[in-house]
């Protein structure tokens, strides 16, 4: 099999590489260093079944969560490099399958639920790096946040802001060319024509 994926998703899913049935490499768990063609949406089944054991926090002993585990608010409730992948009215996802993970999420789980997994793209809201935190991610590139301002973006990027007191959405502003709502109140870099 090929093992392009094995080292990314290691490092937040201890027992080895996330693969799907066949065996396979499915997903990278959002470390920007990692190949695009590690996530293919075609083969986003896996092994590992959804699975809501908290929520809002509780019971804290289980957070952050793991990989398929929910329910998640944000990407900080994830442990490592994964990704809170949201479902939601404002998405038009409610119940989507989340990739990487199989089954629904039990009886305890509703179509909302949100559930941790590695970022299904790299157009995917991911909180990586705030400022004193994982200085080595910065520049950050698309749809990659915390940015204070658009020194921090790779490139061209800008630095969208996303102030909790404006009505367009308390802190969770879709991000233009990005998907998911990442963490509330947190900045994204974007392309200044998305």
């Amino acid at each position: 099999s090929d093992n392009s994926c094995q080292g990314a998703f290691n490092n937040v899913h201890t027992t080895g590489p996330l693969t799907d049935c066949c065996n396979k490499p499915t997903v990278c768990a959002g470390v920007t260093s990692q190949p695009e063609e590690c996530f293919s949406p075609s083969e986003n089944l896996s092994c590992i079944p959804l699975e809501k054991v908290g929520n809002n926090g509780n019971p804290s002993g289980i957070f952050p969560l793991g990989p398929c585990q929910g329910d998640c608010d944000n990407d900080n409730e994830c442990e490592g490099a994964l990704v809170c992948f949201t479902r939601s009215v404002e998405e038009g996802n409610i119940g989507a399958s989340v990739p990487g993970c199989s089954g629904n999420g039990g009886d305890a789980s509703d179509d909302d639920d949100d559930f941790c997994t590695a970022r299904p793209s790299s157009t995917y809201l991911a909180y990586i790096a705030n400022g004193g935190v994982n200085q080595g991610a910065f520049p950050l590139k698309e749809c990659e946040g915390d940015c204070d301002d658009d020194s921090e973006c790779e490139g061209d990027l800008i630095c969208f802001i996303r102030n909790q007191d404006t009505p367009e959405g308390g802190g969770l502003a879709l991000v233009g060319g990005c998907q998911g709502l990442g963490v509330k109140g947190k900045d994204y870099c974007k392309r200044a024509d998305a």
